[in-house]
């Protein structure tokens, strides 16, 4: 049996793929380049992307130190998504 997700949830989830996917661009990265910079594979670049997996919390650590973010920064979502809309 497949549990539900609770829409907002997956909102979330949507809101930092989009974001993943809106920091790649600005890097001027493809899937493949960004996952050979975390340590990770296209798949799972394309999974985080698309909201379909959240990064653990050492793929958070190698996503802040590899693009000059803060931790808190990526972990208030609703900031993120409105900081990167004007972009």
């Amino acid at each position: 049996m497949q549990r539900k997700v609770p829409e907002a949830k997956k909102q979330q989830k949507i809101a930092l793929g989009l974001f993943m996917q809106s920091l790649r661009k600005k890097s001027k990265l493809n899937q493949k380049e960004m996952a050979e910079k975390l340590g990770l594979t296209q798949g799972a670049i394309s999974k985080l992307e698309s909201g379909k997996m959240i990064p653990d919390l050492l793929t958070w650590h190698l996503i802040c130190h590899e693009f000059d973010l803060f931790q808190s920064y990526l972990t208030d979502y609703k900031k993120v998504i409105l900081d990167n809309s004007n972009t």
